[in-house]
């Protein structure tokens, strides 16, 4: 699975402020083939983020977001989230401990938002009030899923097993001095 989520960074040049935000829900109908079972699920992804302030006699403001999380029938597992980040790292969810045998539903979720406020700047040359714009970026791409997935055994396997140990404790008893 692959997406990618940006909320298109916004720049307050010549304006008080700018606000871009995105949204991202998706779900998905998981089969879990005959023998196996979920035993965890990951959501992971990369995050690029990008923030400058407006220089000016008012200091501008530049901030970012993003959360991200999953949910498993009516368990949410999350949210991980970052906020006024700038440069790249990965982010992870974890669902761990987990039996899932049947078909579920899964659903991802993700949000960002970018805020920038610009800085007031007065020239006195001109005697001109100027809006001297901040910007805010968020991203987030290379998004994977990775299920962790364990066989489960048949039950003719624990009929064996369960015949082997009493085969075992049978020859232990008869081994035994009177």
């Amino acid at each position: 699975m692959a997406a990618e989520l940006g909320a298109h960074g916004v720049d307050s040049g010549g304006q008080p402020n700018a606000i871009g935000y995105a949204t991202w829900a998706n779900s998905y109908d998981i089969a879990v083939n005959a023998g196996y079972r979920v035993t965890g699920i990951t959501l992971q992804a990369t995050l690029n983020g990008a923030l400058a302030e407006g220089q000016g006699d008012t200091p501008g403001l530049a901030e970012n977001f993003l959360r991200m999380s999953f949910a498993v029938g009516p368990a949410t597992y999350g949210p991980a989230y970052v906020q006024n980040f700038t440069g790249y790292t990965e982010l992870a969810v974890d669902g761990d401990n987990l039996s899932l045998t049947d078909p579920f539903a899964l659903r991802l979720d993700a949000y960002v938002n970018n805020y920038a406020e610009s800085a007031l700047y007065y020239d006195p040359v001109s005697g001109n009030i100027y809006w001297n714009g901040s910007s805010a970026d968020i991203g987030l791409g290379d998004v994977t899923l990775t299920f962790n997935v364990a066989a489960v055994p048949e039950p003719g396997t624990w009929a064996m097993l369960a015949a082997g140990l009493g085969a075992l404790a049978l020859t232990a008893r008869r081994r035994r001095p009177a």
